[in-house]
């Protein structure tokens, strides 16, 4: 087993692949801003609620019924893509709106920032305790 097998990493490998997914689309939305009856792709919500074998993580057994269940799941498979049509950019006819794709573009960047910092620290606090 290495360091990168273990379940919390494997967790924050998904995020940091579906924040890349996220930052795809958007740009693929600004790219687009200019064209015509172009619909804007979305991508659904991150869930950690399976993980890729389907193993239960950082489960603790429960001894009443009113303990909380701490269980993490990851989702599985690729990330679904959504085309909505919610808003028309009154300009050029389209559902982009740059100002959103541009909060969206930040946050990713943030949040993809965020969890590599996380991954790194994760690393070598066991690359640590197993004295590599």
């Amino acid at each position: 087993m290495t360091v990168h097998d273990t379940k919390t990493n494997q967790l924050m490998v998904r995020k940091l692949q579906w924040l890349a997914q996220k930052q795809k689309i958007t740009a693929n939305n600004v790219a687009h801003a200019d064209t015509p009856s172009f619909t804007p792709g979305t991508i659904e919500d991150f869930k950690s609620e399976k993980t890729p074998s389907g193993i239960r993580l950082g489960g603790v057994n429960t001894t009443h019924p009113r303990h909380i269940a701490l269980t993490t799941r990851v989702h599985v498979g690729e990330f679904k893509v959504n085309q909505d049509k919610v808003k028309t950019n009154h300009d050029v006819g389209n559902g982009v709106i740059l100002e959103e794709e541009m909060l969206k573009v930040s946050e990713t960047q943030n949040q993809y920032a965020e969890m590599l910092n996380l991954y790194r620290r994760q690393y070598k606090m066991l690359s640590i305790a197993l004295g590599k």
